[in-house]
């Protein structure tokens, strides 16, 4: 049976706030997401939250949680974070990796996939505020990959020709969020080939500069090594925004039915 993990990068640090899920992308969908977690608590109650669903949630195939951490050396969030590692949850266990803060979510990526590429055929990569979610999430994930030996992603979130606001346009086809469930075979050729999974290593942490090296290009290197990236099929949306989420609220994917990109 294969195996697979779930990344989640975190940071205890606070974030801007975001009443309202908006659209962005290019087919345009819902994919600038609400977010309201403003102090390293918030972040606290956020980990417990993607905790709780992992452990409630059946994934229709081993899984373990990697929780990645970009340390600030906030000790209440470390100290929650080291009680959790080798936690059960529903079909695997919680492992837990501290690293340095750089390259946001990308970075973090790269460091499970670094320090564990040998013990799982499958990752899944999602934002800490960004819920992967549903019974079967990674059973469909793994079938709509293998349905194709051409397929390199399969997206959860939804894909895009250009970044976020717009922006970067026709920089190439991407997966929002880089929430994809991909292979380990996949990702060992893109590490190979370029010495890291895709994050900003530039000093110069800016938006821009996460965006480029990091959000688009993650998955885009996939695409240019000729692989194709689809949804995942399911009848169902295995995703959500965490504080959508907490306020009972779950937003349409695209804007238009069957969009093309």
């Amino acid at each position: 049976m294969h195996k697979s993990a779930k990344v989640i990068t975190t940071v205890f640090l606070g974030r801007m706030y975001r009443e309202h899920t908006i659209l962005c992308g290019n087919p345009q969908g819902y994919f600038i997401h609400s977010q309201d977690f403003q102090t390293p608590e918030s972040v606290i109650e956020l980990i417990k939250l993607c905790v709780k669903l992992d452990e409630e949630t059946d994934p229709g195939s081993p899984t373990d949680l990697i929780i990645v951490n970009n340390n600030v050396d906030h000790a209440e969030g470390n100290a929650f974070l080291d009680s959790l590692d080798g936690k059960p949850i529903h079909s695997g266990k919680i492992r837990i990796l501290h690293r340095e803060n750089s390259g946001r979510a990308f970075g973090g990526y790269n460091e499970a996939f670094k320090t564990f590429r040998d013990e799982y055929d499958f990752f899944v990569f999602t934002e800490d505020d960004i819920l992967i979610k549903g019974d079967g999430y990674i059973k469909y994930g793994i079938e709509t990959l293998l349905s194709d030996k051409k397929i390199g992603a399969a997206a959860y979130e939804g894909i895009s020709n250009e970044g976020a606001d717009g922006r970067y346009h026709n920089r190439n086809l991407h997966c929002h969020s880089g929430a994809a469930l991909i292979s380990s075979a996949v990702l060992g050729k893109v590490y190979d080939k370029y010495g890291s999974l895709p994050y900003c290593k530039n000093e110069d942490q800016s938006y821009e500069n996460i965006i480029v090296e990091g959000e688009i290009a993650f998955t885009n290197v996939i695409h240019k090594l000729g692989y194709k990236l689809v949804h995942v099929e399911s009848m169902y949306k295995h995703y959500t925004y965490a504080y959508d989420y907490m306020r009972g609220i779950d937003v349409i994917q695209y804007k238009q039915i069957n969009p093309k990109y």
